[in-house]
């Protein structure tokens, strides 16, 4: 999760003191040798108790280090929050879309039921895609009764009724959106 993240971009506790040139990567080695049989013989204690006891740092410097490592900590778990709440937000609103989208093939659906013409149900369902996705313009060609052209039957707009008045088609096949589909 978020923690998981947030602890992955702060640096554990000896990487950190030999980060800041508090510690030597062969002091931490000795340490964590000491911490391991300390573990063994069954008194194991934490690193920075181990290397205030070899006398490595005091416990002043291991305060302050640690109050650094949980304020970085903190900034990461800000920063993590931050990306979780942006894909909850973006999964929302994709979420919603697709309502939108069952929504509208609902409306569409029950226009076809209720439609008591082709040219009613046409109209209805380019209406409904612009109103509900937000499009400029939409469309509907059929293939004519020969299966060469795609015939535009419906489209919004001034320009869609235009081109439905001048009867415009594609060839199906041709080399347009609309011939690929055909």
């Amino acid at each position: 999760g978020s923690l998981e993240r947030a602890e992955a971009q702060v640096p554990r506790l000896g990487d950190y003191l030999i980060e800041k040139g508090l510690l030597t990567a062969d002091q931490l080695n000795q340490a964590l040798r000491r911490q391991k049989q300390d573990t063994h013989k069954g008194t194991g204690s934490l690193l920075g108790r181990v290397l205030i006891d070899q006398g490595l740092i005091d416990q002043k410097v291991l305060e302050e280090v640690v109050i650094e490592q949980v304020l970085a900590l903190q900034t990461a778990l800000k920063e993590a929050n931050a990306q979780l709440e942006k894909k909850v937000e973006e999964r929302t609103l994709d979420l919603q879309r697709r309502v939108v989208q069952i929504q509208t093939a609902a409306e569409v659906a029950q226009s076809a039921i209720s439609a008591t013409n082709l040219g009613e149900l046409l109209s209805t369902t380019v209406n409904l895609i612009v109103e509900r996705f937000g499009y400029y313009y939409a469309s509907i060609f059929l293939v004519d009764d020969t299966g060469q052209y795609a015939v535009l039957r419906e489209a919004t707009g001034r320009i869609g009724k235009e081109l439905i008045n001048r009867n415009y088609r594609l060839a199906v096949g041709s080399r347009s959106v609309v011939g690929w589909v055909t």
